[in-house]
């Protein structure tokens, strides 16, 4: 499969992903750095996102609304659904 995306799809794909890693990690936070090769060049482009970009502000809030929204329509889980794990040491 191979995934086509516009750049600024691209752009907002690559901010969220730093955004979600973010909240998962505290070692990594804003600001944000891209670096863009276009097609036929290459000469990088450099892009900074500060932490108190409007940008980033919109950005984080739709991200985390509709996450939220995604993890309420995912299926219940139970611990009757999982299968036990045995751990041993080594």
């Amino acid at each position: 499969m191979k995934a086509q995306v516009d750049l600024t799809s691209a752009m907002k794909i690559a901010i969220s992903s730093m955004v979600t890693t973010a909240g998962a990690n505290l070692s990594v936070g804003s600001p944000y750095h891209l670096g863009i090769y276009r097609n036929g060049s290459l000469q990088l482009e450099e892009l900074r996102v500060d932490a108190d970009s409007p940008l980033l502000e919109r950005l984080q809030d739709v991200w985390h609304r509709h996450l939220l929204a995604a993890i309420e329509e995912l299926p219940e889980v139970s611990q009757g659904d999982l299968s036990p794990e045995v751990w041993t040491s080594t």
